[in-house]
């Protein structure tokens, strides 16, 4: 993503943010405001401003130089994200998530698989291409076999390929006597 793009992404974000500000200015106070929202939506308007707020004054300590690491804002800042964790439904929350037992899923995944040792693998690889190099040889001679079934003409009467002559040089009347008889062969 560009710079340009991406700081007008947060120019809209402010924009909704500004807006929202707005909404609760015109109502008054924070209160009259979660007057209109369901408990679930007030106690996550209340996290959300609680979180901005805190994370707000990390950054100016950070800016300022100020050594975060020990400074109470990160406990807050933790104990907020804790709440968040409170309110999530029930179906997203990581204690009810599937957790996979390793020990378990080792028991029973390594009687299926077959352990060979260094030895094994090499000869098992040494035995596969032995067949490999055998059929390979099975088929250049059945590829020479079937060129030698295939040739129309006697060795001395081959046809010598020169410009513009594609025919033998003796027999050219019975060729198609040859090519019906090799057709017939097979």
């Amino acid at each position: 993503m560009s710079l340009q793009a991406t700081l007008e992404h947060e120019e809209e974000q402010i924009k909704q943010i500004k807006e929202q500000f707005s909404q609760i200015q015109a109502s008054g106070n924070i209160d009259e405001y979660c007057k209109s929202l369901s408990p679930k939506e007030v106690a996550e308007f209340n996290l959300n401003l609680a979180y901005t707020l805190s994370s707000l004054y990390y950054v100016h300590l950070k800016l300022s130089g100020i050594d975060t690491s020990t400074h109470p804002i990160l406990t807050e800042i933790q104990r907020i994200q804790k709440g968040f964790v409170k309110i999530q439904p029930p179906e997203i929350k990581p204690e009810n998530q599937v957790k996979l037992n390793k020990n378990a899923a080792a028991r029973m995944i390594k009687p299926g698989v077959k352990v060979i040792d260094e030895d094994q693998y090499k000869t098992k690889q040494k035995s596969l291409l032995t067949e490999e190099k055998d059929f390979s040889k099975r088929l250049k001679s059945n590829q020479s076999n079937e060129q030698k079934n295939l040739n129309l003409w006697d060795d001395d009467n081959q046809q010598k390929l020169q410009k513009g002559n594609l025919m033998p040089k003796q027999g050219h009347l019975n060729w198609k006597q040859k090519i019906e008889g090799v057709l017939n062969q097979k």
